[in-house]
């Protein structure tokens, strides 16, 4: 027997309505086990001497890498279970750099609601904030997000 549905529908959602995640620190292995996944092996982020002589010192996450850690910190949330049908669409800009040992929220922002006209759904635009220990905004982005209605 399915689990009924957990998460908010669509009709729970309010224009202006924000959502914090709890936070995330990124770690060495964290971005060891990334370069390896997805076989990027930049110097930026794998070249610890290469690095030291950049512009900021030090290695640096990918942007993919802190969006996919973020998405993990939205999944958790519980905003989206079972009551998300679809993601059908999602765009970043990457704001600053974020470096081993940073720690990660996101903030999502409910931008616009659109009920669907075949029933029974409806789209959610959020947009995310990306935000690290210091409240700094390093990455920000859109997701547009389908929701069962109830």
């Amino acid at each position: 027997m399915p689990y009924p549905p957990i998460g908010p529908h669509f009709e729970d959602f309010a224009v202006g309505q924000t959502f914090e995640t709890r936070g995330r620190t990124l770690t060495e292995a964290d971005l060891v086990n990334f370069c390896g996944f997805i076989g990027d092996y930049e110097p930026a982020h794998a070249d610890e001497e290469y690095a030291k002589k950049s512009q900021l010192g030090r290695r640096i996450l990918q942007g993919c890498l802190v969006t996919t850690a973020a998405e993990g910190l939205m999944s958790r949330s519980g905003l989206f279970d079972e009551t998300v049908l679809a993601l059908i669409a999602a765009s970043w800009e990457y704001r600053a750099p974020v470096f081993i040992g940073d720690t990660i929220r996101a903030r999502l922002t409910v931008k616009e609601l659109r009920p669907s006209s075949k029933g029974g759904r409806g789209t959610v635009t959020f947009t995310i904030s990306i935000q690290n220990q210091a409240g700094a905004e390093v990455t920000r982005g859109t997701y547009v997000m389908l929701y069962r209605t109830k």
